[in-house]
């Protein structure tokens, strides 16, 4: 016969379990919730000290650069009667001679803004052959409109006669291409591949790439095509390090909030219940 004793007693006995599993329950949601805070808390510190890394990179490709940009400029014929070294990248060169037109290539599209004015266009790309008589370079003239490269397919080409050029520029190799670049054709260049480029013009693999400059004290003229580079637009990068510095703090500042949130709940999962 069940005496009120033993209900009391069988009552308190369900009541412990029903506690013990919620305890037990609560510990498991709060270890789940640790685990879905600290996994992004990790991975953002991750980026955080990533972007921290690509700032000192770029830092030092900023001082490399400059450097070489101070030196003093040498002749084309010290660079192309010896072999492309990358630690003369960004060299100054003064070079004077006449493109060949003929087998010019345009490399992009590429997209160019000044003053606010923003036109899609190529960078364009020609050998050069020294008045000296040595060996031959090749020169990216800077940017041109989208219609150069149309009107030069078309066998039309806006440069008629022979191009004749003194000029100042820097010495440059091949870009690196993302996964997200086509492979280059002989049709169609996307990325800048100096061997590429020097065997579709029938040039040694030696040959070097010279980006030639706007004159010293002359802005950049859309309308004056050829577009060349400034020595500014040498020392620039679509992210500078303060920019990695900003993004540096964000991802710290998350990291960071999501460490507490963690902390919090893993407090939450330490606390004794107390039972009525």
């Amino acid at each position: 016969m069940l005496t009120s004793g033993n209900h009391f007693e069988m009552t308190r006995t369900f009541s412990d379990m029903t506690s013990v599993q919620s305890d037990e329950s609560g510990k498991n949601f709060s270890m789940l919730g640790m685990l879905l805070l600290a996994l992004p808390a990790a991975f953002t510190f991750g980026l955080g000290s990533w972007q921290l890394q690509r700032r000192q990179a770029k830092l030092n490709l900023l001082a490399f650069r400059e450097d070489q940009l101070k030196k003093d400029p040498i002749p084309l014929n010290i660079i192309t009667q010896h072999n492309f070294e990358p630690g003369q990248e960004f060299q100054r060169v003064l070079c004077e001679g006449e493109v060949d037109i003929s087998k010019t290539r345009f490399i992009g599209p590429r997209v160019k803004s000044v003053c606010g004015l923003t036109k899609k266009g190529y960078l364009m790309v020609s050998p050069l052959k020294p008045k000296d008589g040595s060996p031959p370079a090749l020169v990216n003239r800077g940017w041109v409109p989208a219609l150069w490269r149309d009107k030069w397919l078309a066998d039309d080409p806006v440069e008629k006669g022979p191009v004749h050029i003194r000029a100042a520029g820097v010495l440059r190799g091949s870009e690196t291409a993302s996964s997200f670049i086509p492979d280059n054709t002989e049709a169609d260049w996307f990325w800048m591949d100096v061997l590429g480029l020097a065997d579709s013009c029938g040039l040694p693999p030696s040959t070097p790439l010279l980006d030639l400059l706007t004159p010293e004290g002359e802005l950049p003229n859309l309308a004056n095509p050829p577009v060349g580079r400034t020595t500014e637009d040498l020392v620039k990068f679509s992210v500078m390090p303060v920019g990695h510095l900003a993004y540096a703090a964000t991802w710290y500042a998350l990291s960071g909030a999501l460490t507490f949130m963690c902390y919090k709940v893993f407090r939450k999962g330490q606390r004794p219940r107390t039972h009525r």
